[in-house]
């Protein structure tokens, strides 16, 4: 099996244009094996400088990010050239798989609220991170996709992939001049090559959410140029007369505020808008839980979808090792069957084994012989010191001088 640094790469997991994604174990005595995901720079690109230097960037702002709805990053390294880093394995599918299967009708309301409020506490933590002195990085993710989204079989969701992330600390720029990310997704300060901010991820999250709810791409089937040109002039598209009776007034509100082409009619924070879309729920849907309504979904209509996804990580997943057996154990190790069965002694004559028994008499009159003869060697010891002459003062004490003068 190959490996990368101390990642044994079980198999390959996708391939883009940037890299390749594996299924990794990390292994130890005894049988112990982690499973986790090995992000590798594709080995062309990790010749070029700047896209290495991309690559770098990326890691060092996701290994900062600590929380719930974002991907965790635990290592980052290179071997022999071959730049990687390591992401928890999470098992589930992304947003735009979720997406796809929910087609034509989408999802219910409520669930595609919730999925963005979990996104947005995500995007919030990055956007508020800051440096070792506490000043503001200015991050903005520039990236938010359903395809950078992903739910898990257990109810989470996770913000994937900050590899075009924007901050103020010293990073590689675009070198082709183009804005990064997604066009169907970008709001449109970020396509007029404006100084953006939050509110730019901000715009996304409102055009994933209602996407999720209408079950239609927000640009239909418009190419890249139209989707640029109509950004440009602030035509951004607004429900269709056909979505009034199925997604509520007041969510309709909130999308048309979340992607407005003005920024300042925008919500100012991410933590704003899922503040906003928690008090939507607290009155359509209060009994509600995230948890429990993607776990049914998994477990009912999409449970196809799950078992595939499992189902491809048991058949990438190694025979289990053995436990390796002590050597001590080894060298006493036999054979039950090899063991030959010996028979218990014949029992003992009754004349013998009364000889070799003592009764309570006996053994009291035994004790009574030993405790006399003592006795009597005692005195007679006692007898022979009180007849011996005496022998000196007991005052007298030897000196150290051998020959003492008189």
């Amino acid at each position: 099996m190959r490996r990368l640094g101390k990642y044994h790469l079980v198999t390959e997991l996708a391939r883009g244009g940037m890299g390749i994604v594996w299924l990794a174990e990390i292994r130890g005595p005894r049988g112990f094996a982690k499973r986790c995901v090995v992000k590798e720079l594709l080995p062309e690109l990790a010749r070029a400088p700047h896209r290495r230097a991309m690559f770098l960037d990326e890691a060092s702002l996701a290994s900062r990010l600590s929380h719930r709805n974002v991907v965790q990053t635990h290592e980052v390294g290179d071997e022999d050239g071959r730049w990687f880093m390591a992401l928890e394995l999470l098992e589930g599918l992304t947003l735009r798989r979720l997406q796809e299967l929910a087609e034509p009708r989408g999802l219910r309301p409520a669930l595609a609220v919730r999925i963005a409020s979990e996104v947005l506490r995500g995007l919030h933590h990055a956007h508020e991170l800051g440096d070792e002195r506490g000043e503001p990085l200015g991050i903005v993710h520039r990236d938010v996709t359903p395809q950078n989204v992903f739910v898990t079989f257990d109810g989470q969701v996770k913000l994937l992939d900050f590899g075009v992330a924007k901050s103020r600390a010293p990073r590689e720029e675009t070198r082709d001049g183009f804005a990064k990310g997604c066009l169907a997704y970008m709001s449109p300060d970020h396509v007029a090559k404006a100084p953006i901010d939050r509110r730019a991820d901000v715009f996304a999250v409102g055009v994933i959410l209602r996407e999720l709810i209408t079950g239609e791409r927000l640009w239909g089937d418009a190419d890249d140029r139209a989707i640029v040109c109509r950004l440009i002039t602030g035509e951004v598209p607004i429900f269709e007369p056909r979505h009034v009776a199925r997604v509520p007034s007041a969510l309709r509100r909130l999308c048309e505020m979340a992607t407005a082409a003005e920024r300042a009619e925008r919500f100012t924070t991410a933590h704003h808008m899922a503040e906003a879309l928690d008090a939507w729920l607290s009155v359509e849907d209060p009994d509600g839980s995230l948890v429990s309504e993607l776990v049914a979904l998994f477990d009912g209509e999409l449970a196809p979808a799950r078992d595939e996804v499992r189902a491809s990580l048991r058949v990438a997943r190694p025979l289990p090792r053995p436990p390796p057996v002590p050597a001590r154990a080894r060298t006493t190790e036999l054979a039950t069957r090899d063991l030959v069965p010996i028979p218990p002694p014949p029992p003992l004559p009754h004349s013998v084994a009364r000889r070799g028994a003592f009764t309570r008499r006996e053994t009291f009159t035994t004790a009574m012989a030993v405790i006399a003869g003592i006795a009597a060697i005692v005195s007679v010891a006692a007898s022979r010191l009180d007849d011996e002459p005496e022998r000196g003062s007991p005052d007298v004490v030897a000196t150290s001088d051998p020959d003492p003068t008189p």
